[in-house]
């Protein structure tokens, strides 16, 4: 409050605001703010006054403006901390305002040192494939979802509405629904509900997208037969997590950081490759030729689950977008490549 009057009664010269810290002993110390200005100074006679509420110095009164509590307000609030605001004043000159507080110095903490971070690239083979359906109205947050889950091999569809999801449900049954909450024609709720309503909706698992952090929100949903919540804007790893948690899906990891490996497919010759069938050979050199990892996650897919190894290169590669990599392995194996 006192730097926006030191700026408000300072026509020219300067306004500054200084802080130091004076240290007691190696637990605490003490804080000192200043605020200096060049302005039109207060008389002697006025400061004993000028902490009171609803009273101004001269200078207010000329500009007419404030009511005279900033400063009454601001030393309540010192004082609540234990100090006082003082001043130092000099007419037509300047005024410093200052005061100091007590504080207490953190106390340093030893920290386990922290444990590589995992990054989820795939999904580990002999699982079934995932059907998974997104419902949210909003066409950023779906289409950062559905990206996330294609990268890693899941089956994704996508709705923007609950009248779509009710469709889609039906025609396709997910094996997991991400449900928005609000959302035009038919909320969440309803749709939530109808699915329920069938014979068959307590196969499909419904985790809702809520960015409220309401409570009454989350217990309409729990009722309507909501499974879980998540969080919006949510978190990659959080996403993997819940799937994880419903559908018990096991996932091909890759460490993130400075001393990642290197890419499984490095070590990868065409040799590796060749266990595989011409016909799956040259959907594979296809997909990668024309940069369509949708189709390269369905077809690792198809990899026996005893060559596991060649599964987390390609789907490594993939992530790195080293397709060109993944070319140059597939062209000595075809007999007329691109």
């Amino acid at each position: 409050m006192q730097q926006l009057n030191a700026i408000k009664f300072t026509n020219q010269g300067s306004v500054t605001l200084r802080v130091r810290s004076e240290q007691s002993d190696q637990t605490s110390c003490r804080l000192c703010f200043e605020i200096e200005d060049t302005g039109v100074g207060i008389a002697p006679t006025e400061v004993e006054s000028l902490f009171k509420a609803f009273v101004q110095a001269e200078a207010g009164n000329k500009l007419n403006q404030g009511t005279g509590l900033g400063l009454a307000i601001s030393q309540r609030f010192v004082q609540l901390m234990g100090s006082q605001i003082r001043v130092q004043s000099t007419l037509n000159q300047g005024s410093i305002f200052y005061f100091e507080l007590g504080v207490n110095l953190p106390q340093a903490v030893c920290l386990a040192s922290e444990l590589p971070k995992q990054r989820v690239i795939g999904i580990a083979p002999g699982q079934p494939t995932y059907r998974i359906l997104v419902v949210e109205d909003v066409e950023e947050n779906r289409r950062l979802l559905v990206k996330l889950l294609t990268s890693v091999g899941f089956e994704v569809r996508q709705a923007t509405q609950g009248v779509e999801a009710l469709s889609l449900w039906e025609s396709w049954s997910p094996h997991l629904i991400w449900m928005d909450l609000r959302m035009p024609i038919m909320d969440g709720y309803t749709a939530i509900k109808r699915i329920r309503e069938h014979p068959h909706g307590q196969e499909t698992v419904i985790i809702v997208l809520t960015a409220s952090a309401f409570e009454d929100e989350r217990e309409k949903a729990l009722m309507a037969g909501c499974d879980d919540f998540m969080s919006k804007p949510f978190q990659e790893r959080l996403v993997f997590d819940k799937l994880a948690q419903h559908l018990g899906v096991e996932y091909i990891y890759t460490v993130v950081g400075k001393d990642s490996p290197k890419l499984f497919v490095d070590s990868l010759s065409p040799e590796d490759l060749a266990v595989m069938s011409s016909q799956w050979l040259e959907q594979m050199y296809q997909a990668a030729y024309y940069v369509d990892p949708e189709v390269m996650n369905e077809l690792i897919k198809q990899i026996p689950g005893s060559k596991s190894t060649l599964s987390r290169s390609l789907i490594d590669c993939i992530n790195n977008f080293k397709y060109d990599q993944i070319i140059e392995l597939i062209r000595p194996l075809l007999p007329n490549p691109l």
